[in-house]
């Protein structure tokens, strides 16, 4: 990276920037109105065997692909159709169709899905993809920001920490199958608003193998042939890892560090690092330099933090322990989620009800006083009914009364005869 110019680097940062849904602007190119490839899988040919998929219109351009909306012949179901850029470089092209074998190979809800892949002869590789009709978790961030009421109703800070759990899960996912990512940004997180909001991670490019998984058939899915010069750092600037600028082993925390980062952006809408050009946010992103505040001490905070450490061992084990944290957030606490914007200043709060987050007092259901007139009440009806009880106990008895009073049973006159 030292040997490289300024131009250089700025050039291979700009393109590594860019995914599959950036913003793009439509092709000035002609394009075709139908393009023939050699597809295998049945679902893209037509009833004569035909490998021919109509071309919609492009929606994605990137530093390497092309992004085509295209419609199946069998069924005009529509899938994006992605291509190199002038069939690409012999370096270019494996890269893609190791991106294609690695997604076809993750069959999870939230992983985009690859229907099909190969390399035509007009057209260079090619893979067929579901159709994403949404936005991208890039884009909702940025309206976010520029205060779009229609974006800022619906995607709540539950709703965006919905959308990470849906992320955090399928990456757990894919390092079960002994994949890392090494590319995850709110860029290549794709919601699709005609599936209920449901969220796709794409553009797994950069992605690799973790050794203990490998065999002789994965190593040479993974195994480059194509030696680099140059610039060797790849990821995305302000989501890379520390040990992706430094080129040390990249592992699963290399995607928790970067689920950290996705999990800042969605709750203080911008990248963890950021500076004036690449060389100043490689530089923070070594030295562990993330802007967070050191008053707060909320649990997104404590992830955020603990996700993003510059040392990996002090980061989450896995994915799975990052969730069980949050989980206490998202199921059991999302009405007391909050997040605003002031000034272009982000407040977190856990608690909107509770200033100073202080613990909440309970309030006993019945008050002092009421118990103290209770207490009293009852003791007066002791003491009456004592009170009585020594009256009747000390009162004389039929007997005692006719011996003190003889005249009650022999009264004046009574058996004297005139």
């Amino acid at each position: 990276m030292k040997d490289s110019t300024p131009e250089d680097r700025e050039n291979f940062f700009n393109s590594l920037n860019t995914g599959l849904l950036n913003v793009f602007e439509e092709g000035t190119e002609d394009i075709p109105s139908e393009f023939k490839f050699p597809f295998q899988h049945e679902a893209l040919t037509d009833e004569e065997g035909e490998h021919l998929v109509k071309i919609l219109k492009e929606i994605g351009r990137g530093g390497m692909k092309v992004i085509y909306k295209c419609q199946a012949p069998d069924d005009g179901k529509v899938l994006a159709l992605a291509t190199l850029k002038n069939k690409g470089r012999p370096s270019d092209v494996e890269r893609f169709l190791k991106e294609a074998k690695i997604t076809q190979k993750l069959q999870h809800y939230n992983i985009i899905r690859v229907y099909d892949h190969g390399i035509s002869d007009d057209y260079g590789p090619y893979m067929a993809m579901n159709f994403v009709d949404g936005i991208s978790l890039a884009g909702v961030i940025s309206a976010i920001t520029m205060n779009s009421p229609e974006i800022v109703e619906k995607f709540t800070l539950t709703k965006r920490l919905k959308i990470f759990k849906d992320v955090a899960s399928a990456i757990s996912f894919a390092h079960t199958q002994g994949i890392v990512h090494l590319d995850l940004k709110p860029e290549n997180i794709l919601i699709d608003q005609k599936e209920d909001d449901r969220v796709y991670i794409c553009d797994w490019g950069l992605a690799k193998m973790l050794p203990e998984f490998e065999t002789v058939e994965t190593a040479n899915l993974f195994r480059s042939s194509h030696s680099q010069s140059g610039i060797f750092v790849k990821g995305s600037p302000g989501y890379m890892a520390p040990e992706q600028v430094s080129q040390k082993e990249k592992n699963i925390q290399t995607d928790i560090y970067q689920l950290g980062a996705i999990l800042y952006a969605i709750v203080f809408f911008k990248a963890p690092i950021d500076g004036e050009d690449v060389d100043e946010i490689m530089e923070k992103t070594v030295s562990g330099k993330v802007e967070l505040p050191d008053e707060d001490n909320s649990i997104i905070v404590k992830v955020i933090k603990k996700a993003l450490s510059t040392n990996p061992e002090d980061r989450f084990i896995s994915v799975d322990e990052m969730l069980k944290v949050l989980n206490n957030i998202i199921i059991f606490r999302p009405s007391k989620l909050k997040t605003t914007i002031r000034k272009n200043k982000v407040t977190l709060k856990i608690n909107p009800n509770v200033k100073k987050r202080r613990k909440r007092v309970r309030k006993p259901l019945i008050s002092p006083a009421l118990i103290f007139v209770f207490i009293c009440l009852l003791g007066f009806i002791v003491w009456t009914l004592n009170t009585q009880k020594d009256t009747i106990d000390n009162s004389p008895s039929p007997e005692d009364k006719i011996k003190s009073n003889p005249q009650i049973l022999n009264p004046a006159g009574a058996g004297n005869t005139p």
